[in-house]
């Protein structure tokens, strides 16, 4: 990318739950820029190149924080928010009819 100007990037990821009745979709992602040197020891892949919106660091810097912020724990909380509403309703459901 060098001479390149525009180092915006944006990283999703998607989680798919399927059983024998649904299938759902769980998305995620995160806007940021490719950084023009690698910076930080942790992490794989573009970690230590990609700079999310709003910091300075490259994810490979976060350390934990990079867990908040990823596209990977955005699209996997959104699964487990679903997965804990849509079971818990039906468990709720179950409880309710029988007593």
């Amino acid at each position: 990318m060098e001479g390149v100007r525009d180092r915006s990037a944006t990283f999703r990821s998607v989680i798919a739950y399927v059983n024998n009745k649904q299938l759902k979709v769980f998305k995620g992602h995160v806007h940021g820029r490719i950084s023009e040197k690698e910076a930080g020891k942790e992490g794989f892949g573009f970690d230590p190149i990609f700079i999310p919106e709003n910091s300075e660091k490259t994810f490979s810097q976060m350390g934990e924080e990079k867990n908040r912020l990823s596209h990977r724990a955005k699209a996997f909380n959104s699964l487990l928010d679903w997965f804990i509403k849509e079971y818990s309703d039906k468990r709720g459901e179950r409880r309710g009819k029988n007593g």
